[in-house]
């Protein structure tokens, strides 16, 4: 096993209760430094100030993160989708700018299936079927 590491780690509390992270798995609750944030949060470490940003996925609780310093703002966006129908959690994706303030140097985005072409159809269709 690897050298274990004794460092903060930020999630939602659904990706601590979740069991399928690194996290819940691989380390003892009571040496781990766990902490939960809340999409639409400010957290400021040493140099940089890190948004959380509510994304739409099919688990709960997904968010990017928009991570500022002094000459602009990266964006890492994690795996989303944009359901423009109401998701079954209630919450769409935000779409507010977090960069009113910086420029976007970088973004880093992920996707699943990227070739087929057309949308993927709503959860809530999905939800409604059953």
């Amino acid at each position: 096993m690897g050298k274990q590491l004794n460092v903060p780690v930020y999630g939602t509390a659904f990706t601590f209760r979740d069991g399928s992270s690194g996290v819940s798995k691989n380390t003892r609750a009571d040496e781990a430094r766990m902490n939960i944030v809340k999409p639409g949060e400010k957290l400021e470490l040493g140099p940089f100030s890190i948004e959380f940003i509510h994304v739409t996925h099919s688990i709960v609780q997904c968010v990017a993160l928009a991570i500022h310093d002094s000459v602009g703002a990266i964006i890492h966006t994690g795996d989303f989708k944009v359901d423009p129908t109401r998701p079954i959690n209630g919450c769409s994706t935000s779409t507010s700018s977090p960069l009113e303030r910086d420029a976007c140097l970088l973004l880093m985005s992920d996707s699943t299936k990227p070739g087929p072409a057309g949308y993927t159809e709503s959860e809530s269709a999905l939800w409604a079927a059953h």
